[in-house]
């Protein structure tokens, strides 16, 4: 989340996010506290508003932003988000996007990758005893 804010921001976009911290401006980014996300996302003029993970309570701006988007990284989305063809679903990764697509009949998703580059699994030889966690 907060690379895809900075890279917005390297970019000459206007980036407000509501994080776990003290009000303030960083690389670009206004950051606000997370107590204030749907203050902010209901009382300013957005062309976009992306949720991590829960788009819910942003439903009622469908319609009043250019575009709504989730970046999902859980395996469910709620009823009333995954009937709302407006918004475009994110996932960290093909397969999690397909899991979506299929268990929930979510068509607007794409897939990109968590911060990790592919070019990172190229190295050889391998070390079969170095071992990446990553979800999904």
């Amino acid at each position: 989340m907060l690379s895809a804010c900075f890279e917005a921001a390297s970019y000459g976009h206007e980036v407000t996010c509501a994080f776990q911290c003290q009000p303030q401006a960083y690389r670009g980014v206004n950051f606000q506290p997370v107590t204030e996300a749907l203050n902010l996302a209901y009382k300013q003029a957005w062309d976009v508003v992306i949720s991590w993970d829960d788009v819910e309570p942003l439903l009622p701006l469908v319609g009043e932003v250019s575009q709504l988007i989730c970046s999902n990284q859980m395996n469910w989305v709620s009823p009333l988000g995954r009937r709302e063809p407006q918004i475009m679903f994110v996932s960290p990764s093909r397969t999690h996007a397909n899991l979506l697509r299929s268990a929930f009949g979510i068509e607007r998703i794409s897939a990109i990758p968590n911060a990790v580059r592919p070019d990172w699994f190229s190295v050889r030889p391998r070390d079969p005893y170095k071992v990446i966690y990553a979800s999904s």
